[in-house]
């Protein structure tokens, strides 16, 4: 049982570790694509 335990709760600590990388990296991601995009609109 005590085993079970931590096992469920190393998953479910990496889950969140890689949700809450996932949503920072989609944050740097919605920024650049900004950036871009306002590059392109001066370039026209």
């Amino acid at each position: 049982m005590m085993l079970n335990l931590s096992c469920l709760y190393m998953i479910y600590y990496i889950y969140q570790w890689i949700v809450e990388r996932d949503l920072r990296f989609d944050k740097e991601l919605r920024k650049y694509r900004k950036k871009v995009y306002r590059h392109l609109d001066e370039k026209r």
